[in-house]
């Protein structure tokens, strides 16, 4: 995760977690968030026509608190709303949601040549809801669910 002492008006951030592993550990979001947080974002500069360079960050949302997560529920202090950067979030789910940012119908494949939807439905009937949601929905969910947590249990042995 080094980036060269070099300035950019216009940047990508792309697969700074590289897999499940580095996602769940928060050693490593913690890392991957000061990367962004500082050296990257430090090293944007103005556009010649806007006040303000363009970061675009393009990741699959493996965690909540990935990177994406932190930057789309990062709330700004009302007294310096006015000076915080635009942001646009596209979300493209692999099977269409309600309100696709590229006008597609509830139902419909992101990339139909490649994955048709018969093949997303063999995906998905395959996987954990919690891999399908992530992966293909861009839509994080917590391991431990809503209700219980994962460390509240532990496994036992059962005595017959």
């Amino acid at each position: 995760m080094s980036s060269p002492r070099r300035n950019a008006q216009f940047t990508f951030a792309m697969k700074l977690q590289e897999n499940r592993e580095q996602a769940e550990s928060e050693t490593y979001r913690e890392k991957v968030w000061g990367f962004f947080s500082g050296t990257a974002s430090e090293r944007v500069n103005p556009m010649p026509w806007a006040k303000f360079g363009v970061i675009v960050v393009m990741m699959t949302r493996w965690h909540t608190d990935d990177l994406a997560g932190r930057l789309v529920s990062r709330k700004v202090d009302p007294e310096l709303a006015a000076y915080s950067l635009p942001r646009t979030v596209y979300r493209l789910p692999a099977s269409t949601l309600e309100n696709d940012p590229l006008g597609r119908k509830p139902g419909e494949a992101l990339w139909p040549e490649r994955y048709p939807m018969e093949v997303l439905m063999s995906i998905k009937a395959d996987i954990s809801l919690y891999d399908w949601e992530a992966e293909y929905q861009q839509s994080p969910v917590r391991r431990e669910g809503a209700l219980f947590r994962r460390e509240w249990f532990w496994p036992v042995e059962v005595l017959a």
